[in-house]
């Protein structure tokens, strides 16, 4: 027996308590805690069943919502994982949090992840909250650096959202990085082995979607903000 599948064992046996730990982010789908034996790390469990407002119009999670079924991220994203480790590249780690693996809480299945933090061990801020302070030089350069790498190593992404991004300076220098934590989980067809060349065209479309959405919040942000000054001077 292989020390990763005795460690596993020993994990079920003896679950990680997350009860009365108090949740470090909330997605639609998953909540993440943070890891009670070791700081450095989060531990993502499922949300029970998905809430069938959160799917977009026609995506396979809408079709999965209606058919009363949710899938598990938690296993879809450690395969996804599983399938980065084999490339044996450390430059991936760049901007996607290395997996420990799956353990077993009193909360039922978890994926444990790096807590991405500051190197003050502040916990880093979503892109959304950093939109919502600024737009400015680091921020941009942050994004470009973000998208060369997603081209580079083509990595298997579902849809980036400002909300799925986190931000900050993890090693104490004046660049920002972005990192990826959630949204590795996509069963697109394209990734099958036989469509490999095909896989920079996913990833393009994948990178103008997150810049649509980058744009839309931002306009909304603007939106929001003229409306603002405008009841005040009323």
């Amino acid at each position: 027996m292989k020390r990763s599948d005795i460690k596993i064992l020993l994990e079920i046996n003896h679950p990680i308590r997350l009860e009365g730990l108090q949740p470090i982010g909330r997605g639609s789908h998953r909540i993440c805690y943070p890891h009670p034996d070791h700081p450095d790390r989060c531990v993502k469990i499922m949300i029970a069943k998905f809430p069938p407002h959160t799917s977009e119009p026609g995506t396979m999670a809408e079709y999965i919502c209606l058919s009363g079924a949710a899938p598990d991220e938690n296993a879809l994203e450690f395969k996804a994982y599983q399938e980065l480790e084999k490339r044996g590249n450390s430059a991936i780690w760049r901007h996607i949090p290395r997996c420990y693996g799956m353990v077993s809480t009193d909360f039922g299945p978890g994926l444990v992840t790096d807590y991405i933090r500051e190197v003050n061990g502040q916990q880093a801020e979503s892109l959304a909250q950093r939109l919502d302070r600024s737009y400015d030089a680091s921020c941009k350069a942050a994004l470009v650096e973000f998208k060369s790498f997603l081209l580079e190593h083509l990595i298997r992404v579902g849809d980036l959202h400002p909300s799925n991004l986190l931000i900050c300076r993890p090693d104490g220098t004046q660049h920002e990085r972005l990192f990826i934590i959630d949204g590795l989980a996509t069963r697109h067809f394209l990734w099958w082995p036989c469509f490999y060349p095909l896989r920079r065209f996913k990833v393009r479309s994948k990178i103008r979607r997150m810049d649509r959405r980058i744009s839309n919040y931002l306009s909304r942000k603007q939106a929001d903000a003229e409306k603002g000054m405008k009841n005040m001077s009323g």
